[in-house]
């Protein structure tokens, strides 16, 4: 009896991690569609993913990012705040959530976006540069310069992409 009971937990044990594998693998290439641009394709792929494992944060935050890709900004803070309801801590569906709430020109919610990613991790060179951006979009062009001078610690490129950005070069 506790040979089959052994047996069958390890089986389930083993059934769920194959199925986590192939479902980590899915989001892999569907990550490759929409670098490739493929959204819509991306998009329906995932609306399925999301309705049948509604807890797939990695899952939500693709979401965003196709709905971004689509210029369905509503839909993508709706998938990025999903995301982030479920891991607080997800950096990449903060720095999604700014992105789309930068498309809407809401760019005070962009900005605390950026700031909860800063928050986890003051040392997110991502997070500044678009925080930087977000300050010169926004004209608030003191804290832009902040941004800059905190990324020259961090990353010299991002740096001085957001230097010239605010000078308009």
């Amino acid at each position: 009896m506790n040979r089959i009971v052994i047996v069958f937990v390890s089986f389930a044990f083993f059934t769920s991690w194959t199925i986590k594998a192939y479902a980590d693998e899915n989001l892999d290439s569907i990550e490759a569609l929409i670098q490739a641009g493929e959204f819509k394709q991306a998009e329906q792929v995932l609306k399925k993913t999301t309705k049948n494992e509604p807890s797939n944060i990695k899952a939500w935050v693709l979401l965003g990012d196709a709905y971004v890709g689509r210029e369905k900004e509503k839909k993508a803070v709706e998938a990025y705040q999903k995301a982030i309801h479920l891991d607080p801590k997800n950096e990449d569906a903060h720095l999604g959530l700014g992105a789309a709430y930068n498309m809407m020109k809401s760019y005070s919610m962009a900005i605390e976006a950026y700031k909860q990613i800063i928050g986890l991790n003051p040392k997110h060179a991502e997070a500044h540069y678009q925080l930087g951006l977000t300050y010169d979009r926004a004209v608030m062009l003191t804290q832009a310069f902040e941004e800059y001078n905190i990324l020259k610690t961090l990353d010299e490129d991002l740096a001085a992409k957001l230097y010239h950005v605010i000078l308009g070069k």
